[in-house]
């Protein structure tokens, strides 16, 4: 692994997902099992379409990131659920993963929708 490569792992574990900095702790449920990891959780919007004069409707997206070495067998999976403690950086809830992405730097970001 390059030297650079090997900054970005450390700085996603040591900085990023680290609950004293901005990572917050999450518990993964999965075919009846509790795992907990850290992540970092953020509700980016996409701006909406226009309803009227002066409205208009924002589109909030949940996404969780997470070290892909902490979930259970190194694999992401659609349908995954995180349960997340209210903090001042996020909400609490029961999300469900809607999609994943593997990216290169060992992290696995989630798209999330909330459980009904």
């Amino acid at each position: 692994m390059s030297t650079f490569k090997e900054d970005m792992v450390n700085d996603m574990q040591d900085t990023f997902l680290n609950t004293d900095e901005f990572g917050i702790q999450v518990t993964l449920v999965r075919d009846g099992n509790q795992y907990t990891m850290n992540s970092l959780f953020d509700e980016p919007s996409l701006d909406g379409a226009a309803i009227g004069a002066e409205v208009q409707a924002i589109l909030h997206r949940p996404r969780l990131i997470v070290r892909s070495a902490d979930l259970p067998g190194k694999i992401a999976r659609k349908n995954d659920t995180f349960i997340l403690t209210e903090s001042p950086l996020n909400p609490s809830g029961t999300y469900i993963a809607r999609d994943f992405i593997d990216e290169k730097d060992g992290s696995v970001t989630y798209e999330l929708q909330v459980a009904r």
